[in-house]
């Protein structure tokens, strides 16, 4: 009867150790999943923010080599000055604009 009741409570303790392992394994799965799932929505703020500062940055460029281009232009041609000047209303209709290159300044 000893014999039959020690192996009982071997039976009990042996399914206990399989539900208390079979818990830890769901357990760290859960936490894996939990964590995967937290990483992907970081994830995809961090590649929402990166793709918004790439916009930005070539929105940037872009102004940047359109005043680079402007002032090209304003230094080479006395037209596109002449014409600025006339938009900016910085000349009056008629008016003579006299535009000095500075090489023959340093002259």
């Amino acid at each position: 009867m000893k014999q039959k009741k020690q192996s009982t409570v071997n039976q009990v303790l042996i399914n206990l150790l399989v539900v208390v392992i079979f818990l830890v394994i769901v357990a760290s799965l859960g936490g894996f999943v939990y964590v995967l799932c937290r990483d992907k929505k970081v994830w995809d703020a961090t590649s929402e923010k990166k793709a918004q500062l790439q916009k930005d940055v070539d929105q940037l460029r872009e102004e940047d080599a359109s005043v680079a281009n402007n002032t090209t232009r304003a230094k080479t041609s006395p037209h596109y000055v002449e014409r600025l000047a006339r938009e900016r209303h910085q000349v009056a209709e008629g008016e003579v604009l006299y535009i000095f290159d500075d090489k023959e300044k340093d002259k």
